[in-house]
């Protein structure tokens, strides 16, 4: 059993006892990921042959505020009730006093989870996490245990706040969406949606697969939820990014002046469908250049958003339902107002079926400020809607369909049925749509295929029907059948 599973299997476990015990809070996810976490970072602690001078200052913990300090008090027989949430607190909040890059993580300063849980659950959470013993390669490579983290966030999904999914990013969209906008070291990076962090994580990905670390770029995101943000937050801090920012809050709802700031790419995924939004908050800032978005749809809102944070040189890449590209009245009028100032320089359609929690096509849109000469005046379409690949876990872009995508935008290529470069001019007679079925003509050879892909399965059908001819005879020789 592969070390994933074995976190898994405990964790599936604690939540089987729970559910029977009846002791379930509404969302607890906030009591399992920060304890998972604070286990893993006492195995580092406690390592065999390592010295403290070689433990990275972001994963260190005081003796006195250890997992040890835990177990004791879970195997303690007379605490009062609600006692232990109150002992643990204690605890995790001098584990956080004394790394300042753990503040915030290990409980909710808003609402504090630990003093609002029975001591039947705390119990039994760090009686079960306690069985866990991390192997070696996890506790000395700090990115595989990142890795395993997060791919636990989102399959045990069933088991945390379901609205936690509503923001997670494909992993196929992760790196596709990271290689379009081609992050360096130096720059400043932000995903003000930024949900569990998904995309700030590939890029630091992206930074050390170039042989850099990961403290050199600057990375920001905005997030309301806690889970979520925690999630990033501790993402983020095991890649050893130390110069990752992960604020609270909405962009829907509000935009501090003090933080405007400029970054070099804006990428992210943010929620589709939202239907309402505080108009005022926004306006007061000014960040409607284009064009105020109806009361019933915000995706102009975030669009505008995400316009508003890049850099005179900054490049965007965004995902956005289809409705983005052809919805007409002010919407309408804002695309055109976007497309005249020359700022889209790519619009990729891509499959239905990405996202676990819904099957609507989508598309990313990259805009850039500073668009190179040759590409001054157009926009390049891309129709990869058919490049859909199915697995376990769901729909994905294979590693073929993201290296065609990513050549063929960066290298403003047009291939018969698949992309086509596009004039100012041109959108502009298609009334500023950019749908990409209306530039992209589907090839005959997309035609063929599908032509022959129905004779197969004719064909196919036929020789089924003649095995089950045979299969008869043979059946009715041996008097099985009459």
């Amino acid at each position: 059993m592969s070390e994933r599973n074995k976190i898994e299997s405990v964790l599936k476990r604690i939540v089987s006892e729970l559910r029977i015990s009846g002791d379930l809070p509404n969302n607890y996810s906030i009591y399992l990921l920060p304890l998972l976490f604070f286990r893993w970072l006492s195995q580092i602690n406690t390592m065999d042959n390592r010295e403290e001078k070689e433990l990275p200052e972001a994963f260190r913990l005081r003796k006195e505020a250890d997992w040890d300090c835990l177990e004791i008090i879970a195997a303690s027989q007379s605490i009062p009730a609600r006692q232990i949430g109150v002992q643990i607190t204690g605890i995790l909040s001098l584990a956080e006093e004394s790394n300042d890059r753990l503040k915030g993580l290990l409980m909710n300063p808003d609402a504090n989870q630990w003093m609002s849980a029975s001591n039947q659950l705390l119990k039994s959470l760090i009686e079960n996490l306690s069985h866990l013993h991390f192997d070696k390669p996890l506790l000395e490579n700090p990115e595989r245990f990142a890795d395993v983290y997060e791919s636990l966030f989102v399959n045990l999904e069933p088991h945390w706040n379901r609205r936690s999914m509503r923001f997670f990013t494909p992993h196929s969209l992760q790196k596709l969406i990271v290689k379009l906008t081609e992050p360096k070291v130096g720059m400043r990076v932000c995903d003000p949606v930024c949900g569990s962090g998904e995309l700030l994580v590939e890029v630091v990905r992206h930074i050390r697969n170039q042989g850099n670390r990961s403290d050199k770029i600057t990375l920001w995101g905005k997030e309301e939820i806690y889970e979520l943000r925690t999630a990033a937050s501790l993402s983020l801090l095991m890649y050893q990014a130390t110069d990752a920012h992960i604020t609270p809050g909405n962009i829907i709802e509000e935009y501090l002046p003090r933080e405007k700031m400029e970054f070099d790419i804006v990428l992210t995924n943010p929620p589709f469908g939202v239907r309402s939004w505080k108009r005022d908050s926004l306006r007061s800032v000014n960040d409607f250049e284009y064009g105020d978005p109806p009361n019933n749809s915000a995706d102009y809102v975030f669009i505008q958003r995400v316009l508003s944070m890049l850099s005179e040189d900054g490049k965007a890449a965004m995902i956005v339902p289809h409705g983005v590209l052809f919805r007409e009245s002010s919407e309408g009028e804002i695309r055109m107002r976007i497309v005249q100032k020359d700022l889209v320089e790519a619009v990729i359609g891509l499959p239905k079926n990405l996202f676990r929690n819904t099957g609507i096509a989508t598309a990313i849109i990259i805009f850039n400020k500073r668009k190179t000469i040759n590409r001054k005046g157009k926009t390049i379409f891309i129709d990869a809607s058919q490049d859909y690949s199915s697995g376990k876990s769901g729909g994905f872009l294979a590693k073929k369909d993201i290296d065609r995508i990513t050549s063929v935008s960066q290298d403003f290529r047009e291939e018969t049925g698949y992309s086509k470069v596009v004039s100012l001019p041109e959108i502009s007679e298609n009334d500023y749509l950019l749908t990409v079925s209306r530039y992209v003509t589907v090839a005959k050879e997309r035609q063929l295929d599908i032509k022959s892909r129905i004779n197969e399965t004719k064909e196919l059908e036929e020789k089924r029907r003649r095995l089950e001819i045979d299969m008869d005879d043979c059946l009715s020789a041996l008097g099985v059948i009459d």
